[in-house]
């Protein structure tokens, strides 16, 4: 079941870079309200991020009318909601950037010393386009066979979130792309 989780993750487009990333030991999965709770949370944090993603890389809405009616109301929100997260960062300190790799199987990352042991985790996913509400990703800790590396994998996210995930890891991907073609241009 191990190399089954693993090939999985493996097989899957990925985000390979640096996000807010932190995670806290569980004795349990949640399950039953609690584990939907958590899926209601998560998807609404998703789609968050991708109303917000959509509109900062849509830049061609007609400044007339009714339209432009809607998009300063569109910016009056996104201001509002800026406002929100710099007053909950200012009283608690994001995590560190770490490197990753991602995708709506799990997240690898380099093994930690605090993980030795540990079975089950939450993983608290802070993104950029919504560093207040962070995903909370309930996840098994699995060794991956380099033994350097070890992989959370998601464990009861819903075929929604999953969802949601791969086409927030393909948004990335995708820019990323866009990103090294501009550099490569410059040149």
């Amino acid at each position: 079941m191990i190399d089954t989780i693993s090939e999985r993750f493996a097989q899957q487009l990925a985000f390979e870079g640096e996000l807010r990333v932190e995670w806290r030991a569980l004795a349990a999965l949640p399950t039953g309200e609690a584990l939907m709770r958590l899926r209601d949370a998560n998807l609404t944090v998703l789609n968050l991020v991708s109303a917000v993603e959509e509109h900062r890389s849509d830049g061609t809405d007609d400044e007339t009318g009714g339209a432009g009616e809607l998009v300063r109301l569109d910016a009056k929100v996104n201001l509002l909601l800026e406002l929100v997260q710099r007053l909950v960062a200012r009283d608690q300190m994001p995590p560190a950037r770490l490197a990753v790799r991602f995708n709506a199987h799990g997240l690898s990352i380099e093994r930690p010393a605090n993980l030795a042991g540990a079975q089950w985790v939450t993983v608290y996913i802070h993104l950029d386009a919504c560093r207040a509400m962070p995903l909370e990703l309930p996840a098994q800790v699995v060794v991956l066979p380099d033994q350097a590396q070890v992989l959370l994998a998601f464990q009861d996210i819903g075929p929604a979130i999953e969802e949601a995930l791969d086409r927030l890891v393909f948004r990335y991907h995708r820019r990323q792309i866009a990103i090294d073609r501009r550099n490569a241009r410059e040149e």
